[in-house]
C-alpha cells in the first residue's frame, strides 16, 4: 500500500481538534500517517492532541511558534513521508471512507484527485459543492476549469502525489496563499479525476475560521492572487479569449466592498472604499469584462471610475434588499 500523509495544522481548537482527529483516525484505509502542527496554540489543544498521540502511532505531534496556517502546513510537507498528501483543517474532518476512494482513482496518468465538499453549520448541513464525476484534461477547455474551480480554490479536498508539490504555500501571503499553493501545483498536472463523493466535511462553528474572518482588509493579497491565476490561465489556454479571469477582479473587489459596507458606518465605509478602489487600475480590464447582470454591470462601472458615492448605495441597497 502507498502511505498517504495527512496534514493538520491546528490553532487554539480544543473544541474542534478530537472531533476532526478522530475523523482521520478510524479511516478504512490504514496506511496513513496523521502530522499535526501546532502554531503555538494558547488554549487546550497542545494537551488533547498529546492524549490521543499516546494512544495510537498514526498521529505525529509538532509544535511551533505562531507563523501562520502558511507556515504550519509548510512544515508538515516537511516531515511526511507519504507518496500521498491531504490536508485536513482541524475545524473540519472526513468521512470515513475518504482515503480510500480518494486513492482508489489515482493510476499512472491521474495527477490530482478531487471530491465535493459537505458544508455544516452545527449538525445542519447547509450545501454539498460537488460537480459531478468528471475526466479534466486541463489546457484542453477553459470551461472545465471553470466548472472545477467551483471546488478546487482551497487545498483540503484533494489527493496530491507528493512528488508533483513543487512549490510550497507562500507564506508571505495573509490571504490566498491556499488557492495560489493549488494553482502552482496544477502546473504540474495534465490529468484530473474529480469525484462527485462529498468526503471532506467543513464545520463554520468556529467564530475564529479563517472561512468567517474579515474581507475587508484583503484585497491586495486577492488581487496578487488572482492576476497569479491570469498568468496561469494564459499558459494553460494560450489561444483563449474568456473573460471570466477578468470578471473575478471585480467580483473579488465585490466582496471586500460588501464586508466594508457591512462593518463599517457610512463616513468611514467611503473613505475604506477609496483606499481600496486605488489598489488596482480597473479601466485595463473594463473593457475585457462582459457581465449579463445588470447589478455587476452598475458595480464595474462604478468601481472603475470611482463613483464611490453611487457604489456605496448599489451595494448597500442590496444588502437591505437581501435582508429584507
Amino acid at each position: 500500500m502507498e502511505k498517504i500523509s495527512i496534514i493538520v495544522p491546528v490553532f487554539n481548537s480544543e473544541k474542534t481538534i478530537e472531533r476532526c482527529l478522530t475523523s482521520l483516525i478510524n479511516q478504512s484505509y490504514f496506511d496513513i500517517e496523521i502530522i499535526v502542527v501546532d502554531d503555538g496554540s494558547t488554549d487546550r489543544t497542545a494537551r488533547l492532541i498529546e492524549k490521543i498521540a499516546e494512544k495510537t502511532s498514526l498521529v505525529k505531534y509538532f509544535y511551533q511558534e505562531n507563523s501562520g496556517v502558511s507556515a504550519a502546513r509548510n512544515l508538515g510537507i516537511s516531515k511526511s513521508n507519504g507518496e500521498y498528501i491531504m490536508f485536513v483543517d482541524s475545524d473540519d474532518c472526513l468521512e470515513q471512507n475518504a482515503c480510500e476512494l480518494l486513492i482508489s482513482e489515482y493510476d499512472v496518468d491521474i495527477d490530482f484527485v478531487i471530491c465535493g465538499l459537505n458544508i455544516y453549520i452545527g449538525d445542519k448541513l447547509l450545501r454539498t459543492p460537488n460537480i459531478g464525476q468528471k475526466d479534466i484534461c486541463l489546457g484542453k477547455n477553459i470551461d472545465d476549469y471553470w466548472e472545477l474551480r467551483k471546488i478546487n480554490l482551497g487545498p483540503c479536498n484533494k489527493l496530491y502525489r507528493s512528488s508533483l508539490i513543487l512549490k510550497k504555500f507562500d507564506e508571505s501571503l495573509s490571504f490566498g496563499e491556499d488557492t495560489k499553493f493549488v494553482i502552482d501545483y496544477m502546473k504540474n498536472v495534465k490529468f484530473i479525476k474529480v469525484i462527485s463523493n462529498c468526503l471532506y466535511n467543513v464545520y463554520l462553528d468556529n467564530e475564529n475560521s479563517l472561512n468567517r474572518s474579515s474581507k475587508s482588509n484583503k484585497l491586495i493579497p486577492l488581487l496578487s492572487v488572482r492576476e497569479y491565476e491570469k498568468q496561469f490561465l494564459e499558459q494553460k489556454y494560450p489561444k483563449n479569449k474568456d473573460c471570466r479571469i477578468f470578471q473575478r477582479f471585480f467580483l473579488d473587489l465585490h466582496v471586500v466592498v460588501t464586508s466594508i459596507i457591512k462593518e463599517n458606518k457610512r463616513k468611514l465605509a467611503l473613505q475604506l472604499l477609496e483606499n481600496n478602489l486605488n489598489q488596482y487600475d480597473y479601466k485595463k480590464i473594463l473593457g475585457f469584462t462582459k457581465f449579463d447582470n445588470i447589478y455587476y454591470k452598475l458595480f464595474s462601472i462604478f468601481s472603475t471610475y470611482h463613483y464611490k458615492y453611487l457604489l456605496y448605495i448599489l451595494v448597500w441597497t442590496r444588502i437591505k434588499v437581501g435582508a429584507l
